[in-house]
């Protein structure tokens, strides 16, 4: 089977009726942090249950996959991942769905590139 990213090399899981991970459930979510990575990305979740946490402390993937990568509201999720997101994707992108995305191409450009630094953001 071969995965792909779809272009979009981070993904948050909106893990909350996710009620408990058996063994093809671990092996999509170690193949899935595995091919984020290698995209360039990540692999978030967004309020996994309990009991799926503590499948992941058994198995060792809550070590693999980063405490910092499981959110526990939407807000919080959005911001972390916004912040380690490549801004070149920003300036591209013309939708601004999320508040903590730049309000415009000016705002992004006072963002990465410092004044007086003779950049240009294309």
């Amino acid at each position: 089977m071969s995965l792909d990213t779809g272009g979009q090399p981070h993904l948050l899981v909106m893990g909350r009726s996710m009620n408990f991970i058996d063994q093809a459930g671990a092996d999509l979510w170690e193949a899935e942090l595995s091919l984020r990575r290698r995209a360039g990305g990540d692999l978030y979740f967004h309020r996994p249950r309990p009991s799926v946490r503590q499948t992941w402390e058994v198995t060792g993937f809550i070590e693999r996959l980063g405490r910092d990568h499981v959110f526990e509201d939407k807000q919080s999720a959005v911001a972390g991942i916004v912040a380690r997101m490549d801004p070149s994707v920003c300036a591209r992108c013309a939708t601004r769905i999320f508040r903590d995305c730049p309000a415009s191409r000016a705002d992004l450009r006072e963002s990465v590139v410092p004044k007086g630094s003779g950049l240009r953001l294309a």
